[in-house]
């Protein structure tokens, strides 16, 4: 009797082991994919944030140069008023 104690206590062990090596096994599988899930999302942060800063770079191109043509033109008509204004005999 008491070898079949010590034998079903030698067997909830070797139980008690395996269960503990399962949840330990688990544990670090979900933590490398919590790791790795982390790594995905700020991957997928730092793509979007470059992609937008594109853009925006893009779009402020964009508006300097039409401000920068808008600027040329206005400066354009302006010059040709003043000629227009200025009589040829008061040009020196």
């Amino acid at each position: 009797m008491l070898k079949e104690i010590v034998g079903n206590i030698i067997e909830a062990e070797k139980a008690a082991e395996k269960t503990v090596a399962e949840a330990l096994w688990e544990a670090k599988e979900m933590n490398n994919n919590a790791v790795a899930e982390a790594e995905r999302i700020r991957n997928d942060a730092v793509r979007k944030v470059r992609e937008e800063r594109q853009m925006v770079i893009e779009t402020a191109r964009n508006e300097a140069e039409d401000s920068y043509n808008e600027i040329i033109v206005l400066g354009k008509k302006h010059a040709e008023k003043i000629l227009r204004q200025t009589a040829t005999t008061e040009a020196v």
